[in-house]
């Protein structure tokens, strides 16, 4: 987990002027130790938070408890997960899915807060990647 400490440290020192950051990785579980931290952060100074994934949102929960983040945020709606289910779908059914899914994670969400994961759950594939691009360009 030595690889971690520059991410981290990095997520750390985010302020408000930063609104955005993309996260590469190689070890989901590396990235994922990530997002809960910037979450996290997040929660400490008074925002909300969302995590979005193609997980089971119960098992997310569990290790997010496991990582440190307090039951209460959960309690108290503060921070929510989100199971993003994949679809293999045309362009614009896709298209829609997706939308749908984001109004499903902004929905009663009010600032500031923290999301962390994708809309668009595969983009391993060209279709995923460009849809993935065209969300990225309408919401920044």
């Amino acid at each position: 987990m030595e690889n971690i400490r520059k991410p981290l440290e990095f997520v750390d020192s985010l302020d408000e002027s930063r609104k955005h950051v993309a996260l590469f990785y190689d070890d989901p579980e590396c990235a994922r130790f990530v997002e809960f931290r910037f979450l996290k952060n997040g929660l400490v100074k008074g925002e909300r938070g969302v995590y979005a994934t193609e997980e089971d949102s119960g098992s997310i929960v569990l290790k997010m408890l496991h990582y440190g983040v307090p039951l209460e945020y959960f309690e108290t709606k503060k921070l929510r997960v989100y199971q993003i289910h994949s679809y293999h779908d045309n362009h614009e059914e896709l298209t829609n899915r997706c939308k749908r899914d984001a109004e499903m994670l902004l929905s009663g969400l009010l600032p500031p807060f923290r999301i962390a994961g994708r809309i668009v759950p595969d983009i391993s594939t060209a279709a995923g990647m460009l849809l993935e691009l065209e969300f990225e360009r309408k919401t920044h």
